[in-house]
């Protein structure tokens, strides 16, 4: 009885761990919807962490490209994106991580692709 309810309890807590971070990343589903994940937990959640875990950076870096597909590429104006950017952050479509790395992003693309170089602006400010 005692393994049943230990096996039970791993498969509650990895099964709830994998939905929040899910809807921490504010996606639908890393290669499983959330009801599957809780079945596999159910059945081998000691297996359900290393698959998660191997699956998750795949998905982190679909839902950074699909975040630069609707915020547009380096051909886009840089103010445009940035606006298109906290508009999707704004209405709660991308998590809160993915939009700090986006916005570092593209704050780099700026600094390198700015009309003055560093050289330029450290001799501007002497």
């Amino acid at each position: 009885m005692l393994n049943v309810l230990i096996w039970l309890t791993g498969a509650l807590v990895v099964a709830s761990a994998v939905s929040w971070d899910m809807r921490r990343l504010r996606v639908n589903r890393v290669d499983f919807h959330a009801p599957a994940w809780w079945a596999l937990s159910a059945r081998a959640w000691p297996l359900g962490i290393p698959a998660y875990l191997l699956i998750r950076p795949k998905v982190r870096r679909e839902v950074i490209a699909s975040v630069w597909h609707y915020v547009g590429d380096a051909s886009t104006p840089a103010a445009l994106r940035r606006r298109r950017l906290l508009a999707l952050h704004r209405n709660e479509l991308v998590a809160d991580a993915i939009f700090e790395e986006c916005l570092r992003q593209l704050d780099a693309d700026e600094s390198t692709h700015s009309p003055t170089s560093h050289a330029q602006r450290v001799h501007k400010d002497e």
